[in-house]
């Protein structure tokens, strides 16, 4: 099992699990994950061998 790395808020906790059924499912997945709502961080995830919290792939708004 590939760990999931991060913080999530506990009303955002079903996307943390939705990430988690996605690694489980494709084992080689990596992702990473930040959802700001209303002007705070709810939602800051990594997970996958080829990512960390601190790398950066991509920034959409």
């Amino acid at each position: 099992m590939t760990d999931l790395h991060g913080d999530s808020d506990q009303l955002f906790e079903p996307v943390r699990h939705k990430l988690r059924e996605y690694v489980d499912a494709e084992p080689g997945f990596s992702a990473q994950l930040a959802i700001h709502h209303r002007g705070r961080l709810v939602v800051d995830l990594a997970v996958g061998s080829a990512l960390s919290r601190e790398s950066l792939t991509g920034v959409s708004r």
